[in-house]
């Protein structure tokens, strides 16, 4: 009977435990991150919004919401995907961010799905073939939500899992993964800005095209009626 009260007890601590590590990088996207957390919220001069770091040992997790685009920017001068296969190349860019600096290497990467929504799965191996860096992203609105797992020696199946498994991604009406537009979107809307501004700001040289245009026409008809 002790023993069965004493295991409840420590069921019901790991939990409690549990519940108080997840933490909200806002009201869509939470995260459970073991170990002593630090919090850093928006620096000056930076895409970080905000940032939950903890270290376990030889390991590192790192939770984090980056602006991928600024409000200002016209939604037709805006680098945001407008399909699945441009948010995968998109994923695919944000990866080989991770490599530059030449410690690491891609071992392996993948487009995934997690309620709902397309996020991107990054293995990197060091120079002697180690899988020592996890990572997880997904580009929701124009939030980037990037979830890391690092160690300088072999990956942590259980502490690794936990983290990974416990990411939510809350859907909501407005939250969406394709808010730009495709390339013939924007050739059409900037040809038709142009024009428009033309002819707000220089509504003489519309007369001038017009005039122009009906010359050529003049000049075609009498070329076939003098040809006749």
């Amino acid at each position: 009977m002790k023993k069965l009260l004493l295991i409840c007890v420590i069921i019901v601590l790991s939990n409690t435990v549990n519940s108080q590590n997840i933490y909200n990088l806002d009201s869509l996207v939470s995260v459970q991150i073991p170990g002593e957390v630090s919090k850093i919220d928006s620096l000056k001069n930076s895409l970080i919004l905000i940032k939950y770091h903890s270290k376990v040992e030889n390991s590192e997790f790192i939770a984090q919401k980056e602006l991928f685009e600024n409000d200002s920017i016209r939604i037709y001068n805006s680098n945001l995907p407008y399909d699945l296969k441009s948010l995968e190349e998109y994923y695919q860019s944000f990866a080989k961010s991770y490599i530059k600096n030449g410690s690491f290497k891609i071992e392996s990467e993948k487009l995934i799905e997690k309620d709902s929504l397309n996020g991107y799965h990054l293995n990197l191996k060091d120079s002697i073939n180690n899988t020592i860096h996890k990572i997880e992203y997904f580009l929701v609105n124009k939030n980037l939500y990037v979830f890391e797992y690092k160690t300088s020696s072999q990956l942590i199946p259980t502490e690794k899992d936990v983290f990974f498994n416990s990411i939510k991604l809350k859907s909501a009406k407005k939250s969406s993964q394709f808010l730009g537009k495709s390339p013939t979107e924007k050739t059409a809307y900037n040809l038709g800005y142009k024009f428009g501004y033309v002819i707000k700001h220089h509504p003489s040289y519309i007369w001038i095209a017009g005039g122009i245009f009906l010359t050529l026409l003049i000049g075609i008809i009498v070329f076939f009626i003098k040809r006749k």
